[in-house]
């Protein structure tokens, strides 16, 4: 994609590329009639190109339009510019879950166990609304997770709803060069994804917060994949000590393989991480 830099977009003049992802970039954009920040996240592909493509984008930022909750990232509108999709954004000043981790990993530091719980627990109770609009994000991923600094504490919201659905469309088609990291089993094997597989990505993203590293690794797709499906990661207690075993096994229970055998509602999981939290924060304070 050419430099876009001080282009407008949906009344929002781009300022400066925040981050890149797997099909799409994010700028940090300012509305030119109200002046307050924005952003504004355009596909790296020419999405009117393909009808199919077109059609989804159309329908998912239509519904992501009329999602509103504390931990859901509001979308102003979304549009095609240049042949590109474009969604437009609450600007959210905090980063991503992505960021933080990149800022602790290195330095071996681990993130508080109550804090991710409670992290947790707000991107649950997200989820909560998205399923009961009938809406499944599809990539609950730390780079798809943004951040709000409030009175010492960090609000979570889940970002990308109008592009989630799309992602899983070019990944099918091998059009995105995308990581199997953070996919639930069913899609990695291209079945339908639904509530149950957000609710994986939310395991995944909980091991990742603690362990420092993702569940599943390996140099090639395949290799993630069988390790996947094997639940061949370093069990939670070996790298973090300091986590109770229910914690751990609530965890466990959202990576199960089979959809079936995880939580089967986004609510009853926010119930779960917030009945943990406070005896965490106890066993800290000692």
């Amino acid at each position: 994609m050419t430099n876009v830099h001080g282009e407008v977009i949906g009344g929002c003049r781009l300022e400066a590329q925040v981050a890149v992802r797997n099909g799409y970039v994010r700028y940090r954009a300012c509305h030119e009639r109200s002046g307050s920040l924005r952003i504004v996240v355009l596909t790296t592909s020419r999405i009117a190109d393909s009808r199919e493509q077109l059609q989804i984008f159309t329908e998912e930022v239509q519904i992501a339009g009329i999602l509103r909750h504390t931990n859901i990232t509001r979308v102003f509108e979304g549009g095609v510019w240049r042949g590109h999709g474009y969604v437009i954004q609450e600007y959210l000043p905090g980063g991503s879950l992505a960021d933080l981790l990149r800022q602790f990993v290195p330095a071996r530091r681990k993130l508080p166990v109550a804090f991710v719980l409670d992290l947790a627990r707000q991107l649950a109770e997200g989820l909560a609304h998205a399923h009961y609009c009938g809406v499944v994000h599809g990539r609950v991923e730390p780079g798809n997770i943004q951040l709000r600094r409030m009175a010492g504490s960090l609000l979570a919201k889940l970002d990308n709803f109008g592009l989630s659905r799309l992602c899983e469309e070019m990944l099918a088609v091998g059009g995105l060069n995308t990581t199997v990291h953070y996919l639930a089993p069913e899609q990695c094997y291209g079945e339908t994804s639904d509530a149950r597989s957000d609710i994986y990505g939310l395991g995944l993203m909980l091991y990742e917060a603690l362990a420092g590293r993702p569940a599943f690794v390996g140099s090639t797709y395949g290799e993630v994949v069988r390790r996947q499906m094997a639940g061949d990661m370093p069990p939670l207690h070996s790298i973090r000590p300091d986590l109770g075993p229910a914690v751990e096994q609530l965890i466990y229970a959202c990576l199960a393989i089979e959809p079936a055998q995880r939580p089967q509602r986004a609510d009853a999981l926010a119930a779960d991480l917030a009945r943990l939290i406070q005896p965490t924060m106890s066993a800290a304070a000692d």
